[in-house]
């Protein structure tokens, strides 16, 4: 079983896409995903994929949801539940990691959306 993480943020799509003079705007990272999920055989290699907010909430161009394409493949689709490293006001750049104090919030919406497994 091989489980991919795909929850990439905005700004590292800058790697990607400046070389190749794509813009990094959301509709070109979400062709990018869709590329890659409609992969002819995708699912022998990868079992479970887990998303960024961005890409959960994510459609291909026909309109079916990034997680039922990934789900019809018999991927497991998950999702990274917190918001990122944030520095703590007034202190010397001690981080803390955003986004617990809405989790339970989050995590109830994101396994309504069909999201099964979380990092």
């Amino acid at each position: 079983m091989k489980v991919t993480e795909l929850w990439e943020k905005k700004y590292l799509f800058l790697s990607k896409f400046v070389p190749l003079n794509i813009e990094n705007i959301e509709e070109n990272r979400r062709t990018y995903r869709e590329l890659l999920f409609s992969a002819e055989g995708i699912e022998n290699y990868i079992s479970g994929v887990i998303l960024f907010d961005e890409t959960a909430r994510q459609s291909d161009k026909n309109g079916k949801k990034f997680i039922d394409v990934l789900t019809e493949k018999n991927m497991v689709p998950g999702i990274k539940v917190d918001e990122g490293i944030q520095i703590i006001p007034n202190t010397q750049e001690e981080n803390w990691t955003a986004g617990m104090d809405t989790l339970a919030k989050r995590a109830a919406e994101y396994y309504q959306m069909g999201n099964l497994i979380s990092h």
